[in-house]
């Protein structure tokens, strides 16, 4: 009698058990095994410049950063690098200079950045997400 409770119990914990697997949601997480060892990994995707990635975005600075008189004066060499967040809507916010050798410079990224149009966002195990993104633009106004 005890032995027939005992295997009762234990099926019905089983069959609580698989339920419980199959009622949870999928993730996205997937397993990868490196160097004999399980890996949880999660699938995601990084934000998106909708009019040709990471290229057209750069096309698209260059041919929107008005570049100041006070900067072609001074012949002004280096690099902007820019930082920013694309957010769930694709839309851009938070923007900040990280490197520049010339502060009228530095404003005119972030006048062209603010011009950008909406992004794909970030896709994070089926969600959009909140993504940072960072550009780099090199300036020789020597010539």
């Amino acid at each position: 009698m005890i032995k027939n409770f005992t295997l009762l119990t234990l099926s019905l914990l089983f069959f609580q058990i698989a339920n419980a697997q199959n009622n949870t949601p999928d993730t996205g997480a997937r397993y990868v095994t490196i160097n004999g060892r399980s890996i949880r990994v999660y699938a995601t995707m990084g934000p998106e410049f909708r009019n040709g990635g990471n290229l057209g975005f750069k096309n698209f600075l260059a041919q929107n950063v008005i570049i100041p008189d006070s900067a072609k004066l001074k012949k002004v060499v280096g690099k902007v690098v820019a930082n920013f967040m694309i957010e769930k809507d694709g839309s851009l916010s938070e923007i900040k200079i990280l490197e520049s050798p010339d502060t009228s410079l530095s404003n005119a990224v972030i006048d062209a950045i603010k011009t950008s149009p909406p992004w794909r966002p970030g896709m994070q195990n089926g969600r959009q997400v909140r993504a940072q993104y960072n550009v780099a633009l090199k300036f020789d106004l020597s010539k």
